[in-house]
């Protein structure tokens, strides 16, 4: 195959993005998959596969060395960016103290969603009430159920006359 399909480079936004999230992925391809770092003029540089490999080295690298490593790169990544607790690299959790971990990191944000929510609402509601009583030309607009029918609230009186 050709070295332009074998390359890949650093200041690649997509690949900063999706595969260059953590700085041991970057390690993974160099010492597991077999890329090697070639500095380049201006940029970051470029990560290499000099050798591709045969098949059966293929097969084995990736049964053998890449895909534990990509798993357990993987368990270190999405608890470290789920949760805001730093992982230690031997830190061995079962997937429920994971989940655990993830459900009271989510409920921990949602309660302060609802708090910031309640505030925002609490300074509302006294920024109108500033605005009805200092302001001489405020005047109440329509109310939401006279805007649905387009006419007033009435009352029995006001519809039987009595």
């Amino acid at each position: 195959a050709d070295v332009k399909y074998r390359t890949l480079k650093l200041d690649n936004p997509k690949l900063q993005s999706r595969l260059f999230v953590s700085a041991c992925i970057q390690e993974l391809l160099v010492q597991v998959v077999g890329f090697s770092m070639e500095p380049q003029e201006g940029s970051p540089g470029v990560l290499i596969m000099t050798d591709p490999p045969t098949e059966s080295v293929q097969r084995d690298l990736i049964s053998n060395q890449l895909l534990p490593a990509i798993a357990k790169t993987q368990t270190q990544l999405a608890v470290s960016t789920a949760s805001n607790i730093p992982v230690v690299a031997e830190e061995n959790l079962s997937e429920k103290q994971k989940a655990r971990r993830l459900l009271q990191q989510r409920q921990e944000e949602e309660k302060l969603k609802a708090i910031k929510a309640r505030k925002h609402t609490k300074a509302q509601i006294a920024a109108d009430k500033r605005v009805r009583m200092e302001d001489e030309n405020w005047k109440p607009g329509v109310a939401a159920a006279a805007d649905k029918t387009g006419t007033g609230l009435l009352t029995f009186r006001d519809r039987h006359g009595e």
